[in-house]
């Protein structure tokens, strides 16, 4: 109860504080205007004010912006209460031109207003989590746990939540089916029990969350648990040990009303799938538009050096695993060159690398048989003089900005290979098709880390993977821009094929 309390309080505070940024940001903003010598009309300001209030209030609530005040990363937090007050700025706007009184309000004034508060929202949470910070540090502010199940799941539940101080959680005793002499020696010396103390740990120790720990199987365990504390109003979880399945995107959804849990999925809610697909549409629409000039050149120099189409078109795996087809300005001769290249052989389950040795070679296409892969390499005589200086600049990608538009590609993401490059490394890497979960990108965290070009070998791929994989399970809008910015600053020349 006395947590439950703390949260309360914890959720009211916070509101108050949103409510004195939100209105305090909108009378700073109106002072600071009156500096610069402009009137405003103070009475449309003064009922803005008023009906922030409430509004806000509602908004943030229903939105989700105090959920999780204590355990929740500060970055969703800040997310969270931004997107919130995305939502009551819209409102705002929507009523003020349906009532046609918009003209009346300063539009410098809203501007300052919208800045202020943002930049409130995100001090207030990130003011939190440094006070929460330094009380806990204190021993202040910390939930009483019991840990209940097999000794060795407890344990390593224990370690976790000393590795993460900022939980708030301080386990204060330990019950399971071992003998209590075994149970000391385990449990550095905490108040242990066997199943049948659950009720008398708890009212001895002050818990308030009881976390059962053990794997997927065990049922009747937390059905002990749950059915011996029925009673009593404490927080029971149940924290299954899943490090022994491959998981990916791990995740308890809603489906009718059923609760699932998702061992491998992508862990893009609905809600950042809106958010991205926002950002791919506004942004490659704004680039498309600024680099018309330059678009136009390349076209103009592509007809120019080398007879053939400006474009050439690939088919590569997209989201899902569907196929789609990928533009690129062409780089290499159109038609048959007289020059014979390897052909890299399938890559053999547990083979250390691709390899080319004692293959047959064959003889090279340039851009005529876009479905016939052969990976690019150093010096490759296919690719045009103007072709090696587009790949090296990365300008040859520059149509993909078309396929985000279409929705087939994102302006971030892993990047889109080849079917049959695909084929040549799936049976290789076995979480290689995970990479398919989120749209293929333009650019993405394997770029900007130099993971790009030519695969030379199994490792190669492996680590390209992997710094995909990273990326879908950790995504964010600020991971994005991140990426889309060092992309420009380091990521544009490809000293790569």
């Amino acid at each position: 109860m006395i947590a439950q309390s703390h949260r309360l309080s914890l959720r009211l505070t916070m509101t108050l504080a949103d409510l004195v940024v939100v209105v305090g940001s909108l009378a700073l903003a109106i002072a600071l205007y009156r500096l610069a010598g402009d009137a405003v009309v103070e009475r449309e300001f003064a009922l803005l004010a008023l009906t922030l209030t409430p509004t806000t209030a509602i908004i943030f609530h229903l939105g989700g912006a105090y959920d999780a005040l204590r355990l929740g990363r500060v970055q969703v937090l800040c997310a969270r209460s931004i997107w919130c007050f995305f939502i009551v700025v819209c409102l705002f706007l929507a009523t003020a031109y349906m009532l046609k009184v918009s003209a009346q309000f300063s539009r410098a004034v809203i501007g300052g207003w919208v800045g202020l508060t943002t930049v409130g929202l995100v001090g207030t949470r990130l003011a939190l989590r440094s006070l929460s910070a330094w009380r806990r540090r204190r021993g202040l502010d910390l939930e009483a746990t019991l840990l209940v199940g097999p000794r060795r799941s407890c344990a390593a539940q224990a370690r976790h939540f000393a590795r993460h101080p900022d939980l708030g959680i301080r386990v204060a005793a330990i019950a399971g089916d071992v003998a209590p002499g075994e149970a000391v020696a385990a449990s550095d010396g905490l108040p242990t029990g066997g199943l049948d103390d659950l009720v008398r740990l708890v009212a001895d120790h002050g818990i308030v969350r009881v976390v059962v720990c053990g794997d997927l199987a065990a049922q009747d365990l937390v059905m002990r648990v749950v059915n011996a504390l029925i009673r009593h109003p404490v927080t029971v979880q149940y924290a299954p040990d899943l490090s022994s399945f491959p998981i990916f995107g791990l995740r308890i959804v809603d489906f009718g009303g059923q609760p699932m849990l998702n061992l491998s999925a992508s862990p893009l809610t609905e809600s950042a799938l809106l958010v991205k697909w926002i950002e791919d549409k506004v942004l490659s629409a704004l680039f498309l538009i600024v680099s018309c000039p330059l678009l136009l050149a390349i076209v103009a120099a592509i007809k120019l050096t080398s007879p053939g189409p400006v474009l050439f078109v690939q088919e590569r795996h997209g989201r899902g695993g569907q196929v789609i087809r990928v533009l690129k300005f062409r780089t290499m001769h159109h038609g048959p060159l007289a020059v014979a290249m390897p052909v890299a052989a399938p890559v053999p389950p547990g083979d250390p690398a691709p390899t080319t040795a004692g293959t047959p070679a064959r003889r090279a296409f340039g851009d005529a048989r876009p479905d016939d892969f052969i990976q690019a390499t150093r010096a490759d005589p296919r690719v045009t003089g103007l072709g090696r200086w587009l790949r090296r600049s990365s300008l040859d990608e520059l149509p993909q900005f078309i396929n985000v538009l279409k929705g087939d590609m994102s302006l971030v993401g892993p990047r889109p290979h080849a079917l049959k490059h695909n084929d040549q490394y799936a049976l290789s890497i076995h979480d290689l098709m995970r990479r398919h979960y989120v749209k293929p990108g333009i650019t993405g965290l394997a770029q900007i880390n130099g993971a790009r070009g030519e695969t030379r070998s199994l490792s190669d791929m492996q680590r390209r993977v992997g710094y995909d994989l990273e990326y879908i399970q950790n995504w964010s809008l600020w991971l994005d821009l991140r990426i889309v910015a060092l992309t420009v600053v380091r990521g544009f020349y490809n000293d790569q094929p």
